[in-house]
């Protein structure tokens, strides 16, 4: 028996280009759902390209990026929007930002419009204090060898 799931997805690009994605997948091929990540490639690229000086890095998460600076997830990038946590220096750098979340039901995130991007000793100061007051992630269990 032949399902087909008919997915639209309207996504915010770094550079106001709006892109409608459909995707039709066989579901008696595989169980498993597929959506296509919506951040763009580039768009992380960018992100890390202006933060360049920062100890940061992106890790694909749940379909989009996960954002480290110092090994704190500091945020987020979905639909081409980052996403920064709400940390005590948010009314500092981040009074005026939008809200935005993740995926429905999230707790509310700042979200950087494009133009904020461009904005380097802002964006830079923004991320770095927000990973300052983060607490030091706890370190991963090893997994005991049987």
């Amino acid at each position: 028996m032949r399902r087909v799931f008919d997915v639209s997805v309207s996504m915010r690009h770094v550079f106001d280009v709006s892109v409608s994605m459909r995707h039709v997948f066989d579901v008696s091929v595989s169980r498993r759902s597929f959506l296509p990540v919506s951040t763009r490639r580039e768009t992380i690229d960018l992100v890390l390209e202006q933060l360049r000086p920062l100890d940061v890095r992106s890790h694909p998460m749940f379909g989009e990026y996960a954002l480290y600076c110092d090994e704190k997830v500091v945020g987020f990038v979905c639909d081409d929007t980052l996403l920064m946590k709400i940390t005590t220096v948010s009314p500092e750098f981040a009074a005026e930002l939008p809200f935005g979340r993740p995926y429905p039901n999230a707790k509310d995130y700042h979200a950087v419009p494009a133009e904020r991007l461009a904005d380097i000793d802002w964006l830079q100061a923004f991320v770095q204090a927000t990973a300052d007051v983060l607490p030091i992630p706890k370190p991963k269990k090893s997994r005991a060898k049987t």
